[in-house]
């Protein structure tokens, strides 16, 4: 964590970007990622609203020397490519008007698209053009790295939904290629690395791929990170620079109450903190009653795509996984594995695929079997929402 300065003021911005100088409390996190990109490229993945764009910004603007830094949200691109055609403007704004240029791929889309165009034009590219099209960018790419001794970092913002959205489109097979091809990428040009973000756990990806006949294994030369919630000190930090943004002293006790409240997640904190604003004063105890009004459905923090996603990417145990956290969702101290599988009366291997679903995916936490909630705010919503509690 980052020391600030005492008197640090920011106002409040729940679901907006925020600017890089005001993400707080993850620069021992983006030391370490930086550290990691030194040697190999990254899986960075957490649930939705828990930083992992912020922390991108944070890395970018904490960038090291040497390094060239591209960043692309992926979500609602709909093709392998419109990834390629993403690609090609980044490769264009990175070597510029150097000498040589993108010669391969210029002469590549030349070819294919009559146009040398690198923006404001629509590359039409049949069959596998996309595909050699990529593989000639990071040849023109990593010839420029090594003339200017330097590297390169794709931070590409939700992969894995959109890698699943291909997919899901028909198109299994052009997101097996393309997968296959970045991964050969990173095999032969080693100034290139990737961090491939997503709220989106890749094994489910890998699911659909799989039964679709896939067999290869990806992101296995990839380091896979998590983005955890802010650690007490941290979220401390936080919303005592939010509530000075709003002119609300952050008193211990009130900066206390917004920290264990929103368990550390810096999007709750926002939101939070916002509800402050024209407060003459605020006692702790209105902390809580805050929250429960934040979680009344629909709720503003967006927790409906908790039971959304297990529709769409748990396939044939989507019913199970539901009615697991159902079951989970009524004992605030959580449930031992024993007990919900006697709940349920379902059969031993399927409870078990679904539980280890459902904790990579970050809806349970495990101590000696007994499953919990991994955020209460969330089971606290679930209860109301799908219980109707």
């Amino acid at each position: 964590m980052s020391v600030q300065p005492d008197d640090l003021r920011i106002p409040p911005n729940p679901g907006g970007a925020i600017p890089a100088e005001h993400i707080l409390g993850r620069d021992l996190l983006v030391g370490e990622l930086w550290r990691h990109l030194d040697r190999q490229s990254i899986a960075l993945f957490s649930p939705r609203r828990v930083g992992k764009t912020s922390v991108l910004h944070r890395m970018a603007a904490l960038a090291p020397a040497g390094w060239e830094v591209r960043l692309r949200d992926l979500e609602g691109l709909d093709s392998p490519a419109a990834f390629a055609q993403y690609l090609y403007e980044d490769a264009g704004g990175l070597v510029g008007g150097t000498k040589g240029g993108l010669a391969k791929a210029r002469a590549l889309v030349l070819k294919l698209a009559g146009s040398i165009e690198i923006k404001n034009v629509k590359l039409t590219l049949k069959g596998d053009a996309w595909r050699r099209l990529l593989e000639r960018l990071f040849e023109d790419m990593d010839a420029h790295l090594a003339a200017s001794d330097s590297k390169l970092v794709f931070f590409w913002d939700e992969f894995t939904l959109f890698i699943g959205d291909v997919a899901a489109r028909g198109d299994a097979q052009g997101a097996m290629v393309l997968l296959d091809t970045l991964r050969a990428a990173r095999q032969r040009h080693p100034r290139i690395r990737m961090v491939l973000t997503g709220s989106v756990g890749f094994h489910l990806v890998m699911r659909q791929l799989v039964q679709a006949g896939y067999g290869n294994r990806p992101i296995n030369d990839v380091r896979a990170e998590r983005v955890p919630m802010l650690d007490p000190a941290a979220s401390d930090e936080l919303v005592a620079a939010l509530l000075r943004g709003i002119d609300v002293p952050p008193d211990e006790a009130l900066v206390a109450a917004v920290t264990s409240a929103s368990e550390g997640h810096p999007f709750v904190v926002q939101h939070l903190v916002d509800r402050l604003r024209g407060r003459m004063s605020v006692t702790p105890a209105e902390i809580e009653t805050e929250l429960e009004d934040l979680l009344a459905p629909p709720s503003v923090l967006d927790l409906g795509h908790y039971a959304e996603r297990l529709q769409r990417y748990y396939g044939e145990y989507a019913e199970l996984a539901v009615s697991v956290l159902d079951a989970v969702a009524v004992h605030e101290s959580g449930l031992h594995v024993d007990a919900i599988a006697a709940t349920l009366d379902v059969e031993v291997k399927a409870l078990v695929d679904v539980l280890r679903d459902l904790r990579d995916d970050d809806y349970l936490h495990f101590e000696n079997r007994h499953a919990r909630f991994a955020l209460d705010f969330v089971r606290r919503y679930w209860v109301k929402d799908r219980l109707l509690a």
